[in-house]
């Protein structure tokens, strides 16, 4: 059963590539905006290149662990693991909110409106954005498997998967000192970096208390 489990969360792992991915294939008229989405990568962009890339990545990136954070905010075995869950929505809910001001002051871009056509584009379920799944939405997406899941199996699945979801945001964040236009880009990336660096280290530690993981 770990097995199947294990095999299902790897889906929202995956699923913000996927969302990149389908973001510059969406024809432009399909766009509200557009971030000019260049074919270089993140370490080979500068200025505000880099900047419009980082803010749509990091957006999904956040609204991603959101999505995993709301199950096992509301049902993971310990108290723990819940209130880091409540912390993890609070802390990038308001970072989202940050960026999506950033879009529009610097770029006139409508971040969030830009978000759900992404994930529109995706056809995925209201599960994946944090709501219970009900008899009428497919459980086929991680967070509705996370729903579905007893406690200590969510806690398992949730923290095993947070941990390397906040890893790839570190690697995104440790590229804007080099690269960000913005100094305001560049403080906040520090703070993703340290906090989810911190939230790592409880992450093992708490799986290793708890499970021998």
């Amino acid at each position: 059963m770990l097995r199947r489990f294990h095999w299902r969360s790897t889906f929202l792992v995956m699923a913000l590539a996927t969302m990149v991915t389908l973001w510059q294939a969406l024809p432009i008229a399909a766009q509200p905006e557009t971030l000019e989405q260049s074919e270089q990568s993140p370490d080979q962009l500068t200025g505000d290149d880099f900047d419009k890339h980082f803010l749509l990545d990091m957006s999904l990136h956040h609204t991603l662990a959101i999505a995993m954070a709301g199950p096992a905010a509301a049902n993971a075995a310990h108290q723990e693991t819940r209130d880091l869950a409540s912390a993890i929505i609070t802390n990038q809910a308001t970072e989202n909110s940050m960026m999506a001001e950033w879009s529009d002051t610097w770029y006139g871009l409508d971040l969030p409106r830009m978000l759900a056509t992404i994930i529109q584009s995706t056809q995925w379920p209201r599960a994946v954005v944090g709501q219970p799944a009900t008899e009428e939405i497919p459980m086929a997406t991680m967070t509705g498997e996370l729903w579905k899941l007893p406690p200590r199996r969510l806690e398992i699945v949730f923290l095993s998967q947070m941990i390397p979801h906040h890893q790839r945001a570190i690697a995104m964040a440790h590229l804007a000192p080099d690269r960000a236009g913005h100094q305001e880009l560049q403080d906040l990336a520090g703070w993703i970096a340290q906090g989810q660096s911190a939230e790592i280290q409880r992450m093992n530690d708490l799986l290793a208390s708890w499970y021998g993981l």
